[in-house]
């Protein structure tokens, strides 16, 4: 069993690494999109039983319509996974824009305004909004944006850029092996992953 967990993590590891040449190369768009749809655990170990999320797609295009209409989220890619009733939503700004208030601003109504619009459906299967990311080449390097960033925080609003979602990713899923490892130091092919 534990060859078998370490192999599935291993796999990850490499899945990640396929995510990056991706992101290096800026096929960010379609392909960028269904490798995270594919692969939802590239954001966080605990969204691996998420799948894609098409119930609430008119809702979404409608509001991002309303909210995300400027040049920097022009091409935007984005991405609704589901589990039960829980929803995460993944936005992906236009590749060499760097984040300011105005587009966390942004970011912040359109989920609000998601939100409430789950609230008021309630024949609908998705129950809430679970979690919000944003992801950003960049993000301005001053005090004021890194204390707005944090008061999104608050409400499930994440901010980070694609370094620091693959340097993540490979952090959890690296520890994950090294603590296989660790447990099974005598199994040869475990080691040898």
């Amino acid at each position: 069993t534990a060859l078998n967990i370490a192999e599935s993590v291993k796999t990850k590891i490499l899945a990640i690494g396929e995510l990056t040449q991706r992101v290096q190369s800026r096929q960010l768009e379609n392909k960028v999109r269904d490798f995270i749809y594919e692969h939802p655990w590239v954001i966080h170990p605990k969204w691996e039983r998420f799948q894609k999320e098409k119930s609430v797609e008119s809702i979404i295009n409608e509001i991002g319509i309303k909210h995300l209409s400027e040049p920097a989220f022009n091409g935007r890619v984005d991405l609704a996974l589901s589990a039960g009733n829980q929803l995460l939503l993944i936005e992906f700004m236009r590749p060499e824009i760097e984040i300011d208030f105005d587009h966390l601003d942004r970011i912040n109504y359109y989920v609000m305004d998601i939100r409430n619009r789950l609230a008021k459906e309630t024949a609908c299967q998705i129950k809430k909004l679970d979690t919000a990311y944003v992801v950003a080449d960049t993000k301005k390097d001053s005090e004021l944006i890194h204390s707005r960033i944090n008061q999104l925080e608050v409400d499930n609003i994440l901010v980070m850029t694609w370094n620091t979602l693959i340097e993540q990713a490979l952090k959890q899923w690296g520890d994950y092996l090294k603590l296989l490892k660790a447990r099974n130091p005598t199994d040869k092919r475990i080691q040898d992953l």
